[in-house]
């Protein structure tokens, strides 16, 4: 009898997307967890892979090694490099850990969606900056400005209101 594909089964170096879906049913109100990283793209979720082996975090089925070491056959954890898999592999390894996880992974993936629209904004309005946001930036680029108004807050007489 043969097996399933795997999602292991694929080249570690092709980024189409697969056909084998993790993530086969739908919840009518919601997106499961895993759906909602699923939008994420390949290098947020690698860089969220990476986080969690600098921390040592560790889903259902273990670290990130341990999980390729019990679900890849072929490879096991000698390629242990995010990059060099998939994006289903990295979302099937990422579901594996506590919604508690997943809701900081999916934080990760917003975040990271916020940087690159403000830098998308920055590159394409750098040019045209408002009177007002150039009398900001000459302001603050005074030699005088760091000296005169630029106090730390930390400084004893500072109260911070809330």
């Amino acid at each position: 009898p043969s097996q399933p594909p795997s999602l292991f089964d694929a080249r570690p170096s092709e980024d189409k997307p697969s056909t084998n879906n993790p993530f086969p049913f739908r919840c009518p109100r919601t997106r499961p967890m895993g759906e909602r990283l699923a939008g994420a793209e390949k290098e947020v979720l690698v860089e969220i892979v990476r986080f969690t082996q600098k921390n040592g975090l560790k889903g259902a089925e273990g670290g990130w090694k341990d999980f390729l070491a019990r679900n890849d056959k072929k490879f096991g954890a000698s390629v242990s490099d995010p990059k060099k898999r998939t994006k289903d592999v990295l979302l099937v390894f990422l579901v594996t850990f506590s919604k508690d996880f997943q809701k900081y992974f999916r934080k990760l993936v917003r975040r990271h969606a916020e940087r690159r629209a403000i830098e998308q904004y920055m590159n394409e309005f750098s040019g045209k900056i408002s009177p007002e946001q150039k009398l900001v930036q000459l302001t603050t680029e005074h030699l005088d400005y760091r000296k005169n108004y630029y106090f730390p807050s930390y400084q004893e007489g500072w109260k911070v209101m809330r």
